[in-house]
């Protein structure tokens, strides 16, 4: 993995529901790699190749916005995407702020305070006025040991340094979309852009999934795995045509089964929206956490498997 690509983006505060804040750094981010890529309304697009695969990443993350100023350096923050408060309590969180990276502790709850107040104090690490709803989310660490990538947002940061490599090396066309954390994505525009260029898209949308090795999830796909899922959100979501299922057939190891009607990928919205998709995932430890786990073998196989698509 591209790890120049990966620190630069989650420089970028991309909350969702507020990625309209920092868009156009994440595009000037972007361009900075050398791959053109232009806006339509908050989605990414990327149109180089004659083929008619058009692949899908969100670039969306949880995190929290500020809702209230307790005190000199103490805000009070809601949490935005598939996050509880708890999980941030003693983590390191990080914003932009006049154009500079600002740095917070989340916080336990005060003493004596009413039961709605029980979430996400930020504590700042200076005096600063934040304006309503200003976006954090936790710190850009990165962690590489041996095989294995730490980070926050691989959900689904993972996938859009993928397709962001894969445009340096093969011609592709992609779409990086907003507010999937919390199932909001908007597509009508883009897709009706695309549609007007490109003859019978193939949607793939490229996702992660709970890996069997994270102890917490207890089920989800192998490492070094490479799955489809043809019927998402526990039958509640995207339903993929056997046209769908039998070009990734060739690429993947196995059909993913997901359980639950939370688990859904931007397959489902684009379903909704009368299109037919498909999502492929692989498996990432300690979702939604703070430090996210990929084992970069998985990540090196999904990327040589997706190659096999448009190579040639």
């Amino acid at each position: 993995m591209n790890l120049e690509y990966l620190k630069s983006i989650n420089e970028l505060p991309l909350v969702t529901g507020f990625e309209h804040l920092f868009l156009d750094k994440l595009i000037d981010k972007i361009k900075s790699f050398d791959i053109e890529v232009s806006k339509l309304d908050l989605n990414i697009i990327h149109l180089n190749s004659d083929s008619n695969i058009v692949f899908l990443a969100h670039y969306d993350e949880i995190g929290f916005v500020v809702d209230n100023r307790y005190d000199k350096y103490l805000y009070r923050t809601l949490p935005m995407g598939l996050i509880s408060w708890e999980r941030g309590y003693g983590k390191v969180f990080q914003s932009i702020f006049e154009d500079r990276i600002i740095y917070g502790i989340g916080s336990s709850p005060m003493p004596h305070t009413k039961p709605d107040d029980e979430r996400l104090f930020i504590e700042l690490f200076e005096d600063l006025d934040l304006p309503p709803l200003w976006p954090f989310v936790f710190e850009n660490r990165i962690i590489k040991s041996t095989n294995r990538l730490y980070s926050r947002a691989l959900d689904n940061r993972a996938n859009v340094v993928l397709l962001l490599e894969l445009a340096k090396q093969y011609n592709i066309n992609f779409i990086l979309t907003h507010g999937e954390e919390q199932g909001t994505t908007r597509l009508t525009k883009t897709l009706d852009f695309i549609e007007k260029r490109i003859e019978n898209p193939i949607y793939i949308v490229l996702d992660v999934i709970f890996s069997k090795s994270d102890q917490h999830a207890g089920y989800g796909i192998e490492e070094n795995k490479l799955g489809y899922i043809a019927i998402e959100g526990g039958g509640t979501g995207n339903i993929a045509t056997d046209d769908h299922v039998n070009l990734v057939k060739n690429i993947t190891d196995m059909e993913v089964i997901t359980k639950s009607k939370y688990e859904v990928t931007d397959a489902t919205t684009l379903y909704r929206m009368g299109r037919k998709s498909i999502a492929l995932v692989y498996g990432v430890r300690y979702l939604h956490s703070s430090l996210e786990c990929l084992n970069l073998d998985t990540y090196k196989l999904a990327k040589t498997r997706l190659s096999k698509l448009f190579k040639n």
